[in-house]
């Protein structure tokens, strides 16, 4: 029995060691991340870099690659009144050239919406003429 619990003093304190070596090699690794990160910051910042911009048109091209035109739309107005307000009168112009195409893309798309709709109506009434 004695020797039992000397075994388990044993792997317990070589448990101890271990566990206060993983966390220093844990904070070792925390600590080389967050200067990492500084430098690069510090390096952005020396050449000059902006800090990334917003993703609109990013995020425009989504949904309009899903044909999601209304909200492309409307994200694009939404964000090119922002851009306006802010002083940004070149993503403004961008913005609003884009929207000019969503635009004509939506009105497309509900023009193709009510020749099909239409054309089965149609089909429906000859449908019911026929059987007269």
């Amino acid at each position: 029995m004695s020797r039992l619990k000397a075994t388990i003093a044993e792997s317990s304190e070589s448990l101890e060691v271990v566990g206060k070596k993983a966390q220093k090699r844990l904070a070792k690794a925390a600590a080389k991340a967050k200067a990492a990160e500084k430098a690069r910051e510090q390096s952005a910042t020396a050449r000059g870099e902006a800090p990334p911009p917003d993703d609109t048109m990013s995020r425009c091209a989504l949904l309009c690659q899903e044909q999601r035109w209304r909200e492309a739309t409307l994200l694009c107005r939404s964000m090119s009144q922002k851009a306006l307000d802010e002083g940004k009168p070149e993503l403004a112009a961008s913005l609003q050239g884009a929207l000019r195409k969503i635009e004509y893309s939506l009105r497309r798309q509900m023009a193709a919406a009510f020749v099909v709709s239409v054309r089965d109506w149609l089909n429906k009434e000859y449908l019911l003429d026929v059987g007269e």
